[in-house]
């Protein structure tokens, strides 16, 4: 609204006064058949450059883009939000000190929460209900404790049954430590830490604090989960437990903590970055359609855009790489959506206004000579607004996070990529091929009206 109303109205206020102190110069300039602005020049090279080496200029960008495109189609992403952090920040050097020390999964332990089915009783059928706070709802924990301990992905589990942690097959009770592990199994504290005390489930549920072997945000360790809850399920499908009836048989298994969290992030914001990059990529692809009504040229210029998305990734992906060296795990998972969607948005702006200017121009003075002058007149107006844009972007290269300077880095880049060469160069060799198959359409010619006669004075004639 407000360009199609304010803007305008300003401009009518304002009048000459909005094209100082240059503007008068370049419209007399332009009332010449022959003239050009002087800062026309540089795009009248590229135009005549495009025009007699339009397959030969493609071809060498396929080459040269092909390696980054694949590279960059290929390129992964973290989500581990300590990643983001300076390797000098202090939950870093914390986080460091913990892994240094203790085992890696220490620094954030993941639970399980176990939930008895219902009809799961102490003794035989009609018994009271198993309650995992009595003594043998303890040794009913023990077993999925040591299902959970022999898991490769398991460095230790902590439980109800062993609070410090242990395999309970493996554990003496015999030893100098006896006495403060049955301490601690026994404490009403560890039964109202491990087991819900809330009512309607009270004493039937409990949670497990499970000890990676994996750096608990890495993705090795993301990894892991499916291993876990098949595990998981397996064991509560199992009808016996050396002989005796499987107390957890039917039960509830869910995963909590940082791990898990981080997985399901993953999981989410996979799915979501496919379904906005098909969205976005068809819903610009209509609007060109509707806009040009050339279905081939709009598929041309879809893959430009996706060509240098690709490459803006894949170049970004090792330049962080070569900067952050051994400390890089990956490109911030927010880099791809984001570069994506403002990488379309800002690359078919720019396509728009070029095609339908070099549409206006061929209908006007025919396909090349049309094309030509639409490449002379879009070129400084394209490369005025990339520069600006790019040079918003990377102000955001200037932050700590590292999610940050990825993103506006590679903002940066792909706009400036866009804006010096895709726009200006390959899509124009594209529409000067399209202008060489099509029959050359003569140039109206203006036809000179002879000037009407100068009315005169009526002169007298004097005779004498």
């Amino acid at each position: 609204v407000a360009c199609v109303t304010f803007a305008p109205a300003l401009l009518r206020m304002l009048g000459p006064v909005v094209f100082w102190p240059f503007g008068k110069k370049l419209i007399e300039g332009q009332a010449h058949a022959d003239a050009r602005p002087e800062d026309a020049r540089l795009w009248a090279a590229v135009a005549d450059m495009v025009m007699r080496r339009p397959a030969t200029i493609l071809m060498l960008t396929a080459w040269v883009s092909a390696p980054l495109a694949y590279y960059g189609a290929q390129t992964g992403v973290t989500h581990d939000f300590m990643a983001d952090l300076a390797p000098d920040r202090a939950s870093v050097v914390g986080a460091e000190a913990v892994r240094r020390y203790y085992d890696p999964g220490t620094i954030a332990p993941m639970k399980v929460v176990a939930r008895l089915a219902d009809g799961v009783f102490k003794g035989e059928a009609g018994a009271d209900p198993l309650d995992l706070r009595t003594p043998e709802g303890r040794f009913a924990i023990a077993p999925l404790h040591s299902r959970l301990s022999d898991l490769d992905a398991v460095a230790d589990v902590r439980s109800l049954y062993l609070p410090t942690g242990g395999d309970p097959r493996n554990r003496s009770f015999l030893g100098s430590n006896a006495f403060r592990d049955l301490a601690a199994a026994g404490s009403p504290l560890t039964a109202d830490t491990f087991v819900s005390h809330t009512a309607p489930h009270e004493g039937r549920v409990t949670q497990l604090a499970v000890v990676l072997s994996e750096n608990p945000f890495s993705k090795e360790a993301r990894d892991r989960i499916p291993s876990i809850e098949t595990a998981l399920a397996e064991f509560a499908a199992q009808k016996q437990l050396d002989g005796e009836p499987n107390p957890w048989r039917g039960a509830q298994f869910e995963l909590v903590g940082t791990t898990p969290g981080m997985r399901d992030l993953e999981l989410v914001t996979n799915s979501d970055r496919t379904r906005i990059q098909v969205l976005t990529v068809t819903a610009v692809f209509l609007v060109l359609i509707v806009l040009l009504r050339r279905p081939a040229t709009c598929a041309f210029l879809m893959l430009t855009v996706l060509v240098s998305y690709w490459v803006t990734l894949g170049a970004t992906d090792l330049f962080f790489s070569w900067l952050y060296g051994a400390t890089y795990l990956g490109l911030d998972w927010k880099v791809p959506v984001f570069l994506f969607v403002i990488l379309i948005a800002v690359g078919q702006d720019y396509n728009i206004y070029l095609a339908t200017r070099v549409l206006e121009e061929q209908r006007r003075l025919g396909p090349s000579a049309g094309l030509r002058k639409a490449i002379i007149q879009t070129g400084g107006i394209i490369t005025s607004c990339g520069v600006i844009m790019a040079g918003t972007f990377i102000a955001m290269a200037t932050g700590t996070l590292r999610g940050m300077v990825e993103l506006g880095f590679a903002l940066a880049l792909g706009v400036l990529l866009d804006t010096f060469f895709v726009r200006t160069v390959v899509v124009p060799c594209y529409l000067a091929l399209l202008a060489r198959n099509e029959r050359a359409e003569p140039a109206p010619v203006e036809t000179l009206e002879p000037p009407a006669p100068t009315p005169r004075r009526h002169q007298a004639k004097v005779t004498v």
